[in-house]
């Protein structure tokens, strides 16, 4: 069995790397905003809140569950991943001319 690609960014602060901690913990199963809140030391707010904001692009996907009253206010889901972690590979970046003659020198050689 292949093992996701994780990732440990542990030098800037309590939420630095939590995107990849959280798709680590939901690959090994689906997850309620509660228990990964439990996990990470934090509270059912930042969590959804992560869960909102940071999983939009071409790394991964995760599902999100129906909502439901836990005790008191509060709004727990059932969170899965549904696309494993890839790593994407950034486009070639174009070269910026600064200098036409020097660039036609160089490539003239």
């Amino acid at each position: 069995m292949m093992k996701i690609p994780h990732f440990r960014r542990n030098a800037g602060g309590l939420l630095a790397g939590i995107t990849e901690k959280v798709e680590w913990k939901l690959s090994k199963g689906p997850q309620t905003g509660q228990q990964l809140a439990d996990h990470f030391n934090l509270t059912l707010g930042q969590i959804n809140a992560i869960m909102r904001d940071s999983f939009r692009g071409d790394t991964s996907k995760v599902s999100f569950g129906e909502p439901y009253k836990t005790e008191g206010r509060a709004m727990d889901r059932l969170y899965t991943l549904e696309k494993k972690p890839k790593r994407v590979m950034h486009k070639k970046k174009k070269q910026i001319i600064l200098n036409y003659r020097k660039f036609e020198e160089q490539h003239r050689v």
